[in-house]
């Protein structure tokens, strides 16, 4: 799993967020057919100064090199955002983006 793509952008205290994964998202069925391990990510968790803004348990449903939106109130413009990914295997991947 590569490092996360993260563009944010802060507009009247509503801070919107974009992410996208390099990850291949193998799920257990397109496993058994290529004889390969499944990959997945399991958790996405988000923070801004420390606190959780966004956690997400996901699983096989997302697709290869997943693309997550959403927004959060608070942030302002060169705060700095932590974006933590997991996957079944247990592989952490830690990406930090800048609040535009």
């Amino acid at each position: 799993m590569e490092k996360a793509k993260i563009r944010a952008k802060s507009e009247n205290g509503i801070t919107k967020v974009k992410a996208m994964f390099k990850h291949p998202m193998i799920s257990e069925d397109i496993a058994k057919r290529r004889g390969v391990k499944p990959n997945y990510i399991t958790n996405i968790i988000v923070k801004h100064d420390g606190y959780t803004v966004f956690d997400g348990s996901v699983g096989m449903m997302l697709s290869i090199s997943p693309y997550v939106k959403f927004a959060f109130v608070g942030g302002s413009k060169g705060d700095e955002i932590e974006l933590t990914a997991t996957d079944n295997s247990g592989a952490i991947k830690i990406s930090k983006g800048i609040i535009k």
